[in-house]
């Protein structure tokens, strides 16, 4: 049968569709839910709740839940947890406060302010501008005292640096001079050849030889060695030979007999040849030989002199000849030979059979330059068994034009007197010019037998 929806145009529902939906608990609101909804105070709008203004006028009026300005800035000063895990407690903190081994009272900041700064520096030097007192010291190298040493004495004497110093060097100068022994020239066994002539001109002091223009010579100087102590040894130490060439254009060979041994004397050798040569198979002595030349090496600017060393080695069973070329950096205005007034030899102290740089061979010149001790030679040292150290000198004059005239002055010998030492040469060796620039050492060849001697 067919049922009626609607009447008079309007839709009208079963009954059974009316009981469904009066049942429905779902779609329909009960007492005690509309109570409960009704007390509530706060609605959603669309899933979110709305306060009610009373609710609103009560939160925002509640200061225990809120935060004011002051409270905000006072708080953001404050330390963080972590920062405040690493920070010390009261006690601790007055503890350490009053701990006075750890700090500085403003007395002591002021007197570590005031204190030297750091004593050496870059280079490990120190510079003080007071005072240095100590027990002692010992200094690996030179010490400069630019201001004089004070030196107090027993005597009762001044201590003061400069009256000290001036008494002192006086004092040792007397004493360099006392041990400055004098060996005399003897003008009546002095030999020459080639028509030389010798003049006396200062008995046992000063000679002159003169030697023919175009003329070679050789001269055997008579020296007097009375006043040297000795028993079977002497205290040789060195010794100073003036001698001074008059002419510019000449070349010199000044030879040396030093020590003990036999020996055999040449004369009129050429200049590369020998004068004194020792025959004995062994001895302590040697041969020294200084060329002088007159010609002035453009190039290396000086002038060129040769020393030649012979000696006897005991531990080769042989002599040997050491020669040392050396430059003299002089000029025309200290023209060479003429600007030469003096040998000088020194060896610290006695040497031996096989000793080695033991002695300095020096020139002392005159003239323009400064250089006026200069180094020729390192020697070996003699030994002064059976000797007075410095026994003969012989000249070999080579003259190419004019007449040459050489004055020798009478030598004096330097004695070893500080406890076998040789002052003397450490004097010498402090003012010196070095002016070495080679050394060779060979087998010793006599030219005369062609045999090693």
């Amino acid at each position: 049968m067919n049922k009626i929806t609607s009447i008079n145009g309007t839709l009208i529902a079963s009954l059974n569709e009316l009981n469904e939906h009066v049942e429905n608990g779902t779609a329909h609101v009960t007492e005690e839910e509309r109570t409960a909804w009704n007390n509530q105070t706060t609605v959603k709008a669309k899933g979110i709740l709305i306060a009610t203004q009373e609710d609103l006028d009560e939160h925002t009026g509640n200061k225990a839940i809120h935060v004011t300005e002051d409270e905000r800035a006072a708080w953001n000063a404050k330390a963080d947890a972590a920062a405040l895990s690493a920070k010390a407690d009261a006690s601790s903190f007055n503890v350490h406060k009053d701990d006075a081994v750890v700090h500085i009272t403003a007395k002591e900041r002021e007197t570590w302010n005031g204190k030297q700064d750091k004593l050496t520096d870059e280079a490990g030097n120190m510079t003080l501008d007071g005072g240095l007192t100590a027990q002692g010291g010992t200094f690996s190298d030179a010490v400069n005292a630019n201001g004089g040493i004070n030196i107090p004495l027993a005597a009762g004497a001044a201590t003061n640096t400069a009256a000290v110093n001036r008494i002192h060097a006086a004092g040792l100068a007397a004493v360099a001079e006392t041990y400055n022994l004098q060996i005399y020239l003897d003008a009546a066994i002095t030999t020459t050849t080639n028509n030389a002539a010798v003049t006396e001109r200062v008995s046992g002091q000063l000679m002159r030889v003169t030697v023919p223009a175009r003329q070679s010579s050789s001269v055997n100087m008579g020296l007097d060695h009375s006043l040297i102590g000795r028993a079977n040894y002497s205290k040789f130490g060195g010794f100073t030979l003036p001698v001074r060439m008059s002419a510019y254009k000449a070349t010199i060979k000044i030879t040396l007999g030093m020590g003990d041994g036999q020996v055999s004397v040449r004369t009129d050798r050429d200049v590369d040849d020998y004068t004194r040569v020792h025959t004995s198979a062994e001895h302590f002595g040697e041969v020294l030989d200084v060329t002088i030349s007159d010609t002035r090496d453009s190039e290396s600017r000086g002038y060129w002199v040769r020393v030649r060393e012979i000696y006897y080695s005991r531990s080769a069973g042989r002599k040997f000849v050491k020669t040392t070329r050396a430059l003299l950096p002089l000029d025309g205005n200290t023209a060479v030979p003429a600007s030469i007034s003096g040998l000088v030899y020194h060896q610290y102290r006695d040497g031996g059979w096989d000793t080695d740089n033991y002695g300095t061979l020096w020139l002392m010149t005159g003239g323009y330059d400064n250089r006026c001790c200069i180094r020729i030679a390192n020697v070996r040292g003699i030994h002064t068994y059976n000797s007075v150290g410095f026994n003969a000198c012989h000249l070999d004059i080579y003259n190419s034009t004019n007449a040459t005239t050489v004055d020798i002055g009478a030598p004096r010998i330097m004695q070893r007197y500080m406890d076998g030492y040789n002052p003397a040469y450490y004097g010498f060796s402090a003012i010196e010019y070095n002016a070495i620039k080679s050394e060779t050492i060979e087998d010793f060849i006599d030219p005369d037998t062609q045999d090693q001697a």
